[in-house]
């Protein structure tokens, strides 16, 4: 038997009066980090609790709420030994993910978001570090870089250019989606 443990690097309260808590949840059962958020009540009881994550390992080191009592979260994603990208992820008021966009300064550099900050026009601040220096990162309400966000893929792709498998079908809370490309597509 494994156990998993919760990191919390910070809380918030949010406009209803409850709290929030984010981090990180390490499991030595699969033996991952991924980014952990929820939310409590005044008597500390859970309301709901997300772990946000996959294949990398993620961490979420800084959350605030938005106007519209959606989440948007900082943090960073390792990508390899040393190496890792900023994230922010959007979040809607129940901790599900409406996007999510990784950010690069340095490809080969421990790149990591630790704060953000919500504008006058409605878009992100983010501060954080690559390898020993300061970086910061202005992007849209979209999480978008201003002014050179790619938002989309630049060549259509034919709609034979690849196989989609989704796993378990039918649905149930939790799938994987994977896919293959065709020898002849061009992405």
């Amino acid at each position: 038997a494994g156990s998993e443990d919760i990191a919390i690097y910070g809380s918030l309260q949010s406009t209803d009066g409850m709290f929030i808590v984010y981090g990180a949840i390490y499991s030595d059962i699969s033996n991952d980090r991924q980014g952990y958020i929820a939310k409590l009540d005044t008597a500390g009881t859970i309301i709901w609790e997300q772990s946000h994550g996959g294949l990398k390992f993620e961490s979420i080191y800084k959350i605030r709420e938005l106007p519209s009592g959606e989440l948007i979260s900082a943090g960073t994603v390792w990508t390899g030994p040393n190496e890792s990208n900023g994230f922010l992820m959007k979040l809607n008021a129940n901790g599900d993910s409406i996007w999510s966009k990784e950010y690069i300064k340095n490809d080969t550099a421990s790149n990591m978001f630790k704060d953000v900050q919500i504008t006058q026009d409605g878009g992100f601040i983010v501060t954080g570090q690559s390898n020993t220096d300061m970086w910061l990162v202005k992007t849209d309400s979209q999480g978008c870089e201003t002014p050179n966000c790619l938002t989309g893929i630049k060549d259509p792709v034919a709609v034979d250019a690849f196989n989609i498998n989704v796993y378990p079908n039918p649905f149930r809370e939790n799938i994987e989606v994977s896919f293959t490309l065709n020898e002849k597509a061009a992405v």
